[in-house]
């Protein structure tokens, strides 16, 4: 036991610790940030929500080469957490359908026509959209720089269906 019970192990543990928590801190800032910048308060979205979804995110994968992971997994369950507010708030049946053919719209390039250019969606729900579509384009760059491969239709279609 000697081999793997000494000092020298505590000491590098401790270091990979110290790294790892430096690095999640970082990323802490950083999606603070976003949250900020985009106004998620105005959503629902309260920084013990963002807090309590990034720790889950960190305690989960906390491999410091899955940052990107990380990051996806903290935006989309903010972003599920925002939307699940806004259609609380939203009774109406049409706002919620306004809702569901922006974001057919905007994820599909624009295919599908819209009816007098609008789909007659308020301010923060075309915000909501906005910030869900713009992130899910992110998220897509991000995981093409990391692993080559576009996801872009996959992220809206598992987001839309």
């Amino acid at each position: 036991m000697f081999y793997v019970n000494n000092d020298t192990y505590l000491e590098l543990a401790k270091l990979d610790f110290n790294q790892c928590q430096e690095l999640h801190q970082l990323e802490w800032i950083r999606v603070q940030k976003w949250w900020i910048y985009n106004h998620l308060q105005e959503f629902g979205i309260s920084k013990e929500t963002l807090l309590s979804a990034y720790f889950l995110v960190a305690a989960s994968i906390f491999e410091p080469e899955r940052l990107t992971e990380r990051t996806a997994w903290a935006k989309t369950a903010v972003l599920i957490e925002a939307i699940a507010y806004y259609f609380s708030k939203e009774t109406c049946i049409k706002q919620r359908r306004a809702f569901l053919l922006e974001f057919g719209y905007g994820s599909s390039g624009g295919r599908y026509k819209k009816v007098n250019g609008s789909f007659n969606l308020r301010k923060t729900g075309m915000e909501l959209v906005g910030l869900l579509l713009t992130t899910l384009n992110q998220l897509s760059l991000d995981a093409q720089d990391q692993h080559g491969s576009d996801i872009h239709q996959l992220l809206h279609h598992t987001m839309f269906y």
